[in-house]
């Protein structure tokens, strides 16, 4: 480099730092070659991109030197660079296939605790509740002074055994060699590869399965015993008596009025974690550095997040709609109003979206990094005002501030238009807000 600069080495000795003149002096002035490769990392705020560079000198016809050409290509392989380059859906399944096992264990243990904490009330749900560690525990209460120290002997034991099954799996195989568990792959027009709306609905898409099914079978499990616990509860007058003053004009007799007192509460909880799931998933766009990439195309900002918007809508919908029909079926397994509950499940949606809207707000307008937290934190202070504030007896105006306050009992048909309106303004002003921030506002990883 110092032959090719204009004025050669003395000119680079008078331009540098004087505390650079005694290595400029050890330098030794060859010929530049024909080509130059090396590394060159690109930073996007904490994020760190690798990429091969080589550059190719540019000379005048007398030899002397014009500039150069420099070729940046990512530092990945040339068949996983070839798939890049033209939108291989292929590789894209890969990269979900990576998020999905650690999805796994988190929806086992919450759909665990979450059944058997049903299981008292739901002896149907015992067999399921007892293949998880809590329905193993449930008998070791030790701030009551019982104890089952064998139950937790086995708890201790059971991932000790996967710990070292591991390690010798792990010794076994080839580095790189891995087993994938089989499953269908998506359909091309839902990978993610065509426009916002599609990728975002697409890169979403197994979230919204998952979350969907785990909701359709908790609410196929409590609607399909709503029959055997209107039975249980019409042998004894009294605990009759006592739900209707504790939850006036809900008829527990129905699917509906056992679906109201059992499975919204908690319904309505996990639909705005899965929303809170799925604007992080939006998020992560910016988040690993990929909307660098994606916005390199001509596409307003503006148009970019309403557009993931409705995709977020869309993956919503396919929770509400697995959600129905698990309740449909359990509905018409009980021999209860089908139609009803059905039509009530619709409150899912409305939150989810409600929780969605608040989370593009936050993401536009600040960081994208904090949408899905903000929107799980605000989907568990909602449930506290709800729930635990009317226990602890505070005022009647901070339940109140609670969202799922104002939904009526949708369950029974019985709907209040001021949650139905709030959601709904929730979406729109969210996503409103949140585009235009993100149009006056720096990427940020």
């Amino acid at each position: 480099m110092a032959g090719a600069s204009p004025g050669g080495i003395e000119a680079l000795r008078e331009s540098v730092d004087p505390r650079l003149v005694p290595m400029i002096d050890e330098l030794e002035v060859r010929p530049m070659p024909a080509a130059l490769d090396g590394t060159t990392e690109i930073r996007f705020g904490s994020s760190t991109i690798a990429n091969d560079t080589v550059m190719l000198p540019l000379r005048e016809d007398d030899g002397t030197f014009a500039g150069a050409v420099v070729i940046v290509k990512p530092a990945v392989g040339a068949a996983t660079l070839a798939m890049l380059a033209l939108g291989d859906e292929r590789l894209f399944q890969r990269m979900l296939a990576l998020i999905v096992p650690g999805q796994r264990p988190g929806a086992i243990m919450f759909g665990g605790f979450i059944i058997n904490g049903y299981q008292a009330a739901i002896p149907s749900l015992a067999p399921l509740a007892n293949l998880t560690w809590f329905g193993w525990t449930s008998d070791h209460i030790p701030l009551a002074g019982v104890y089952d120290w064998p139950s937790l002997l086995l708890v201790a034991a059971v991932p000790v055994v996967l710990f070292t099954v591991g390690i010798e799996a792990f010794a076994r195989r080839d580095i790189g060699a891995t087993t994938a568990i089989p499953s269908p792959s998506l359909p091309r027009a839902l990978v993610g590869l065509r426009g916002p709306a599609g990728r975002t609905f697409g890169h979403n898409l197994p979230s919204a399965l998952g979350w969907g099914i785990g909701l359709g079978i908790f609410a196929f499990l409590i609607a399909g015993s709503a029959g055997s616990f209107a039975d249980q509860i019409a042998k004894s007058p009294d605990f009759v008596r006592l739900l209707g003053s504790i939850f006036p004009g809900i008829d527990f007799a129905t699917v509906g009025g056992f679906l109201q007192l059992l499975f919204v509460q908690f319904g309505l909880i996990l639909a705005g974690l899965a929303a809170a799931t799925l604007v992080a998933g939006w998020a992560s766009d910016e988040t690993t550095g990929r909307l660098e990439f994606l916005l390199a195309t001509p596409r307003e900002r503006f148009g970019w997040v309403l557009s993931a918007g409705f995709g977020v809508v869309g993956d919503i919908v396919v929770i509400v709609v697995l959600t129905v029909i698990g309740i449909v079926l359990g509905a018409a397994l009980a021999g209860g109003d089908v139609g009803t509950p059905a039509v009530g499940s619709l409150v899912l949606g409305l939150f989810a979206v409600a929780i969605a809207g608040i989370g593009f707000a936050v993401g536009g307008l600040f960081r994208a990094g904090w949408a899905g937290p903000v929107a799980a934190i605000v989907t568990i202070v909602i449930w506290f005002l709800d729930i635990i504030a009317p226990a602890l007896g505070l005022s009647d105006v901070v339940h109140q501030l609670a969202l799922t306050a104002h939904y009526g009992l949708p369950m029974l048909g019985q709907w209040d238009p001021v949650g139905i309106v709030a959601s709904l303004a929730l979406l729109v002003g969210g996503v409103l807000l949140g585009a235009w921030g993100f149009t006056r506002r720096d990427l940020r990883g």
